[in-house]
């Protein structure tokens, strides 16, 4: 941090840990670490002090973590009136009154849809079998294709999905707490509907969800295409309707914090084996 990224590459911003990743006190000052997310206390609050004070932390350490904190605050206009307060817009208890503040801009349509069209991968398209043209008859499968069940604030006025906890089956846990030791690991499979979001700090609360059975279904009423569906999948087997011109196979895997979640889209075209498509998201 301190010979690499501030020295050589000449970085006037100040580096934060990620939520509980500091592990260190007096290394992690001395090495270049600027701020400590989400409390300082463990490691460094009064420690801070004491290393300056028997001089195994230079002062300007300090004055340098502290220039560049405030440099970026000033420099994004933290200190304007017109700047809401912190969290405005983000209320602990949904079920509370609370202002709503919408951010959308229509000027961020196109950017937004474009984004997600390039964050889709193809890994397998054999002979063609993408795009689909008017097929007459196609069957649906799988818990990841249908909508969530649940998409709502909870009883204790805080919403299921207000850290992007997958498909309602997952719970804000750790979170408040200094380490996250004590969490249980989250469900792999998320039954409840498809997944949308990531976890944690990837969390998004979109205003609507459209899963890729209503999506499929919206075009097929375009093209009179019949659909069949099977969304009750999970242990089971399921039989297809043998007029199908395509089958799609809607499955999911979650994690969350670090690391990532898959929706994995399967295609079956005349032969099983013929057509594979993941996608993943990150």
């Amino acid at each position: 941090m301190n010979g690499l990224l501030k020295t050589e590459l000449g970085f006037q911003g100040f580096v934060v840990s990620d939520w509980s990743a500091q592990h260190t006190g007096l290394a992690s000052a001395t090495a270049g670490l600027d701020m400590v997310m989400p409390l300082g206390s463990t490691y460094w609050g009064n420690n801070l002090t004491i290393a300056v004070r028997n001089g195994s932390l230079p002062e300007s350490r300090i004055d340098d973590m502290a220039t560049r904190i405030l440099t970026a605050w000033f420099h994004a206009g933290q200190d304007k009136p017109s700047v809401p307060p912190v969290g405005s817009g983000l209320p602990y208890n949904y079920l509370r009154p609370h202002d709503l503040i919408d951010a959308r801009d229509s000027a961020d349509d196109v950017s937004l849809l474009q984004s997600a069209i390039e964050g889709h991968v193809l890994v397998k398209n054999v002979n063609g079998t993408l795009p689909l043209h008017k097929p007459s008859v196609i069957s649906v499968f799988g818990y990841d294709a249908r909508p969530l069940n649940l998409y709502n604030t909870l009883p204790t006025g805080r919403s299921a999905w207000a850290q992007g906890l997958d498909s309602g089956a997952s719970f804000v846990c750790g979170f408040f707490s200094v380490r996250f030791n004590f969490c249980p690991p989250m469900p792999a499979i998320q039954f409840n509907g498809t997944v949308m979001t990531g976890g944690g700090s990837g969390a998004a609360t979109p205003a609507y969800v459209i899963s890729p059975y209503e999506a499929i279904n919206e075009r097929a009423r375009k093209d009179k295409t019949s659909v069949f569906w099977d969304f009750d999948t999970y242990g089971a087997n399921s039989t297809t309707n043998a007029a199908s011109d395509v089958c799609l196979v809607f499955l999911n895997a979650v994690a969350a914090e670090g690391k990532f979640y898959r929706t994995e889209f399967r295609l079956y075209n005349s032969a099983p084996t013929d057509f594979i498509l993941s996608l993943h998201r990150h």
